[in-house]
């Protein structure tokens, strides 16, 4: 399993699933202790496309859906949690 680890002693644990699309991320104290701000789940479509980033500290709270078309484009996108909208792409692809 991959590992950041950075300056401070803090770390985190990144999993990829068998296409090596990341699936989740998981931080740690230098002590070993959940760092919850660095818990992340991602989920993809069949095709691989990445439609939702979660938190681990509560996966309903979901931190970015995308919308993809029948081109595989991401065609909206609405970040910032269950029902806080911090930013909306009406159009377009990023």
């Amino acid at each position: 399993m991959p590992v950041l680890l950075r300056t401070a002693g803090d770390y985190v644990n990144y999993q990829f699933d068998s296409m090596g699309e990341l699936t989740n991320t998981a931080g740690f104290t230098p002590g070993g202790a959940t760092r919850l701000a660095d818990g992340y789940g991602y989920v993809y479509d069949a095709a691989g496309n990445l439609l939702t980033k979660v938190t681990s500290a509560n996966p309903a709270n979901i931190k970015a859906a995308y919308t993809i078309n029948s081109l595989n484009e991401i065609s909206n996108s609405v970040y910032g949690g269950t029902g806080a909208g911090v930013g909306v792409m009406v159009s377009g692809s990023l």
